[in-house]
């Protein structure tokens, strides 16, 4: 893990003072190393956290003849590979890192090397002969990468935080960006928006290109196009594996076995331990918290998995003081408003992790390639849903579900049935949206006061985003259309975002073996009924490791890795939350309905409503707001 950053100035040449207050904000990305690079023209800086040569793989790294520079953020998993290729091809290598892997393809192949590398990655390479900037990101989105470009000022960073502390960049909010925040349900900003006008993130399995002034962006890999195969399920389920076992053997690689697994008990990361643990020489090192609310907490799944695959376990308890402490740190660190409340024990488990690691698997991506959510059922549920008679669904049903009481526990009953019958009327995208979405379109005209409303109402909408990715594979049924859409958007901007700003705050690299394209590929080449059978989530994955882990881990259904905010918001937060939803403030701030505000906290916190979701939207977005502008 490393954090990258640079520039492209045309008017005037680029300071060194300013490359370095940029990269600066990155140093917990890559405590160990910073370097740069600076001409007439451009500047590209990095920290590094060093785990491939360590002594001399600095950064950045220019190639034989000093014509290309690259700073790079990642982990190329077949570089030894293409290195020994490169070398029968005539290239000379300083250094073992996959860093000068990637600039050598690059000279060979331009764009064309993306087809090549296989990892995750975030990088820049200046090609000083065609006064050209090449930005490229991973197929997943596993590294971030953002960019800036206005009156001729081209700017790129791992984090926003470099971009904005650039003099030139003011730090306007981008409303529409705010209103997609409050309508994925995912508690962030889809991209390629941002919080910030002017400033984008660039799509995973993409790349840009910045020159003579202007930016091209193409896309590399396209999942949407892969081809169904006519294998049987024994034979699928053999293969998926061997490409388990082999992207697993294929990350283990670091000058140091610094190696450890999240394990939070639920099925994915107890898979990715079990094998790690399986590859690895020496006992692996796995890390779980717990908590105190016993409908989140899931330690006790992760110990019986611990014993089972016989590692040496790490556990802490926290209490909910502990969780809460770290809000500011994390309003301060995290760019963009970011509304999901597993960000505070994903940083706590990161940070306990660094103690013992430097390098730790996780289980991301398990749930969007293999049908793991809860919502995919409800997806087949829905047509059985339709049949009852529409009267009966509306005078009966749906009233009934309303009046059910409140409950404060993790994914209730109540809160998914709720849920379920907002969908009445929708087409699969927009249901599958209406299913997340902590407000639904019918409430935003409610949510902003009238002149933000209109500032937003007329643009481009989250539902046509989703239907969007929706649409892109022509020939994929619902499930993998569906499975598609997460990937492209839950997965993306949401799951990889957490996982990698806690992790690079805590400076640990997070390793995904199930974020590998050819397991991507692959699975979504079989029926998708191997994935998802019945009402059964995730059939192919759990059938294929019942060798690994113990039934009741496999059959166990999924809890969400989450914390009891919907009693934060009436306890430990209460004053807080009063304070950064008060009236006068909400009013003075002009951006959302002073009345709308106060009627969603006060039905909370007399438990006539469960407004977790909503609330914490605008709390974290308040938060933010005060630490950015």
């Amino acid at each position: 893990m490393c954090g990258i950053c640079g520039l492209v100035s045309l008017k005037k040449p680029p300071l060194r003072k300013i490359l370095l207050k940029m990269n600066k904000t990155l140093i917990h990305r890559g405590p160990d190393q910073g370097g740069f690079f600076l001409n007439r023209k451009v500047g590209l800086a990095v920290r590094r956290l060093a785990i491939i040569d360590t002594i001399i793989g600095k950064q950045p790294i220019f190639n034989e003849d000093k014509s290309c520079v690259i700073v790079y953020n990642g982990e190329v998993y077949n570089f030894l590979a293409l290195k020994e290729d490169l070398i029968k091809k005539g290239h000379r290598f300083k250094t073992n890192t996959d860093t000068e892997v990637i600039l050598h393809l690059y000279e060979d192949l331009g764009p064309l090397c993306l087809e090549k590398i296989h990892g995750m990655f975030a990088f820049a390479i200046w090609n000083i002969k065609k006064n050209s900037l090449f930005l490229a990101r991973d197929h997943f989105g596993i590294k971030p990468l953002h960019y800036y470009f206005k009156n001729n000022l081209f700017l790129f960073a791992s984090e926003i935080k470099a971009i904005i502390n650039h003099p030139q960049v003011k730090k306007e909010v981008d409303f529409e960006a705010l209103n997609q925040y409050f309508s994925t349900g995912f508690g962030c900003i889809p991209a390629p928006r941002t919080i910030f006008m002017n400033i984008k993130k660039l799509l995973p399995c993409h790349y840009l290109i910045f020159q003579n002034n202007k930016i091209s962006l193409k896309k590399y890999w396209h999942l949407e196009k892969i081809k169904k195969l006519n294998l049987s399920f024994l034979e699928a389920k053999e293969h998926l594996r061997s490409l388990l076992e082999q992207s697993v053997k294929e990350q283990i690689m670091a000058d140091k076995k610094v190696f450890g697994s999240f394990l939070s008990g639920g099925i994915d990361s107890s898979i990715i331990a079990a094998l790690v643990a399986k590859a690895m020489t020496g006992k692996l090192k796995t890390f779980s918290i717990g908590f105190e609310d016993s409908s989140f907490d899931e330690s006790g799944f992760a110990k019986i998995v611990a014993q089972h695959i016989q590692t040496e376990h790490h556990h802490q308890f926290l209490t909910n003081k502990e969780l809460l402490e770290i809000l500011p740190a994390l309003a301060q660190n995290i760019d963009e408003p970011f509304a999901d409340s597993s960000l505070l024990p994903c940083l706590l488990l990161s940070t306990f992790a660094r103690k013992h690691v430097k390098v730790a698997f996780s289980g991301d991506g398990g749930d969007e390639l293999f049908a793991g959510y809860p919502t995919y059922q409800a997806h087949q549920l829905w047509p059985l849903y339709q049949k009852i008679p529409r009267v009966i669904r509306k005078k009966i049903i749906a009233p009934l579900i309303r009046s059910l009481p409140t409950s404060f526990n993790n994914v209730s009953l109540d809160f998914k049935l709720k849920r379920f019958i907002r969908a009445e009327g929708l087409n699969p995208a927009a249901r599958h949206l209406a299913w997340l979405a902590p407000f639904p379109s019918q409430e935003k005209k409610n949510l902003f006061t009238k002149t933000i409303y209109q500032t937003i109402s007329s643009k481009e909408s989250t539902g046509e985003l989703f239907s969007k990715y929706f649409r892109e594979p022509n020939d994929f049924v619902l499930i993998d259309r569906l499975q598609y859409l997460d990937l492209k958007t839950y997965l993306a901007d949401f799951g990889l975002v957490k996982t990698d700003r806690t992790s690079s705050l805590a400076s640990l690299e997070l390793r995904s073996p199930f974020l590998n394209p050819k397991i991507a590929e692959f699975v979504f080449s079989l029926p998708s009924d191997f994935r998802l059978k019945g009402l059964t989530t995730k059939y192919i994955l759990k059938q294929t490791v019942t060798d690994l882990l113990p039934k009741k881990i496999i059959n166990r259904p999924k809890k969400g890795f989450g914390a009891p905010i919907a009693q934060w918001i009436n306890k430990d937060l209460k004053k807080l939350i009063a304070n950064k939803l008060a009236p006068k403030r909400i009013k003075k701030q002009d951006i959302f309905n002073t009345q709308t505000v106060q009627q969603l906290v006060e039905e909370h916190w007399n438990r006539k409503k469960d407004n977790r979701m909503k609330i914490w939207s605008l709390f974290m977005f308040q938060l933010w707001y005060d630490n950015y502008i």
